[in-house]
């Protein structure tokens, strides 16, 4: 049965998908359609993933006016969910498998600082819907990051988390919401010495790891809090580290300094 009491809340970008090809697409669509000379690449996507829209747009936009160039962008990003509500974004390795097998045992929310209709662009277009249990972003609050992860965590009687993200930004909202980060190394981000899920790892013959040669020791490869939450109900740390080794590749790698403990009122760098 589901501890639902017990969370992994995730960021979007760089953490479950990678929407930037389409998403490029779509904004050069509208603003040739609309007459805006400007040419937009998956990277320079990239590049904005994590920020509110604002910011966004005085990124991409510096010295336009300002509620132009804010317009433009909230244009561009309710384009954008069109072609990815009927296509999706691209999932990491293993990730179909894997929420699956974590949704049965945690309850599962989105937190992200995107616009409205694109968190259900990627429950639509890539059929990953029925693993979340809610989901939040910055537009329809006009709160932080870390607040929404807050919120979701409130309404839902949430009393331990995780969030996973692939920023400092990520990061940072994290502690601004009281819990730990967990670092998805995979994406777009850095965070220098936090906890983190690589999308893979290789052994020394640099051949894929699998659950057959897997012998992290259960204290050097999990934080504390990822030691707790995943082993109150049934899996062990073996469970998970078969179930990301098997789905090629997610790791769980403990840095040597930097991670975080569980307190009754936070946490502790």
């Amino acid at each position: 049965m589901k501890k639902q009491k017990t969370a992994i809340i995730w960021d979007l970008d760089g953490t479950l998908w990678d929407s930037c090809d389409t998403v490029a697409a779509a904004w050069n669509d509208w603003c040739r359609a609309n007459g805006v000379d400007q040419v937009f690449t998956p990277d320079d996507c990239r590049r904005c993933c994590g920020k509110t829209l604002p910011q966004i747009a005085e990124a991409i936009f510096p010295g336009k006016d300002r509620a132009w160039a804010e317009a433009v962008v909230n244009s561009c990003c309710d384009a954008e969910c069109i072609p990815l509500a009927a296509h999706g974004g691209l999932l990491y390795p293993g990730e179909e498998e894997l929420l699956p097998r974590l949704h049965e045992r945690y309850f599962m929310a989105v937190v992200s600082n995107c616009g409205l209709g694109y968190i259900e662009a990627f429950f639509s277009g890539n059929q990953t819907g029925g693993y979340f249990d809610d989901y939040e972003n910055a537009v329809r609050t006009g709160k932080t990051k870390g607040e929404n992860i807050r919120l979701v965590m409130e309404r839902n009687g949430i009393e331990r988390a995780i969030y996973v993200g692939d920023t400092m930004g990520d990061c940072e909202a994290a502690r601004a919401a009281g819990i730990p980060f967990l670092h998805a190394a995979y994406g777009f981000g850095s965070v220098p010495d936090a906890p983190a899920v690589h999308a893979s790892c290789r052994n020394r013959e640099n051949a894929p790891l699998t659950g057959s040669i897997f012998t992290f020791s259960e204290q050097a490869c999990f934080p504390p809090i990822f030691l707790d939450i995943f082993t109150d109900s049934g899996y062990t740390v073996r469970d998970i580290v078969g179930v990301y080794a098997r789905t090629h590749q997610y790791v769980a790698v403990l840095p040597l300094r930097g991670y975080y403990e569980q307190k009754t009122t936070g946490l502790r760098q």
